[in-house]
């Protein structure tokens, strides 16, 4: 499903990040705009966060030919759904996923949530048998990108590399 960049750009818009601060953290967080602010001359303030945007969630969609709902209100695309797994190992997080799921699916994604204890969420993480995986890493003394950008670390279980990022031309870049 995420192999798709429109459909990436879509679900990036569809997240209502900003009403999970307001409403669930009652203002209590700030929305980075990149994993690495506030690194001085490693931070390129030029990268934004999405903000929440229906219309251009639903644009990118189409361009992904998910332009048909069904009787739920779901993305169809043939007989697929545009739906996908979030695996979370807490439950304070519920909240903040079912507000997202929600929001989600105002634009059509069908958002599931699957909760594991923490032990296993993580183990599930590192053996990429997620789809979605909702975490936080903390900071470092400096942006560390090898462990969790780099190719090498791609499609390989035991990795920091969550995403699967296998971009060879940001692997250029990071080393």
């Amino acid at each position: 499903l995420f192999k798709d960049k429109n459909v990436r750009l879509g679900f990036q818009y569809s997240m209502n990040v900003d009403k999970v601060i307001n409403q669930v953290l009652r203002g209590d967080y700030e929305r980075l705009q990149a994993i690495t602010r506030g690194y001085g001359k490693y931070t390129n303030k030029t990268i934004k966060a999405r903000n929440f945007d229906i219309q251009k969630a639903k644009e990118y969609f189409a361009k992904a030919g998910w332009n048909k709902r069904n009787g739920d209100g779901i993305l169809i695309k043939g007989d697929k759904t545009l739906s996908t797994t979030v695996t979370y190992g807490s439950p304070s997080m519920t909240p903040r996923l079912v507000v997202l799921r929600e929001e989600a699916k105002k634009a059509g994604i069908d958002l599931k949530l699957k909760l594991l204890d923490s032990a296993s969420s993580f183990k599930t993480f590192l053996e990429k048998k997620h789809e979605i995986a909702y975490m936080a890493w903390s900071t470092q003394f400096r942006p560390q990108y090898w462990g969790r950008f780099s190719s090498d670390n791609a499609h390989k279980t035991q990795t920091n590399n969550l995403s699967n990022t296998d971009d060879k031309e940001l692997s250029k870049w990071i080393e």
